[in-house]
């Protein structure tokens, strides 16, 4: 999920009684190689207030931000 902004969110679900915004991003460190995209905080708040306002749960909601790093 993107939003207006650029930022991305990979997965959204639930653990408990939490929100939890994914963001999956791979890494490649070798010779010759880059270092994959570095995720700003801020910038995923902006894409998690895009998609609770576009789907608008009901009440006071707890929210996560997970970062998941793959390396090879």
């Amino acid at each position: 999920m993107d939003s207006p902004e650029g930022a991305q969110i990979d997965l959204v679900t639930n653990d408990e009684d939490t929100l939890v915004f994914i963001d999956v991003t791979a890494t490649e460190y070798d010779e010759g190689g880059f270092e994959g995209g570095k995720v700003k905080r801020g910038d995923l708040e902006i894409a998690a207030a895009s998609w609770l306002a576009a789907n608008s749960p009901d009440g006071e909601i707890q929210v996560r931000f997970d970062i998941i790093d793959c390396r090879s």
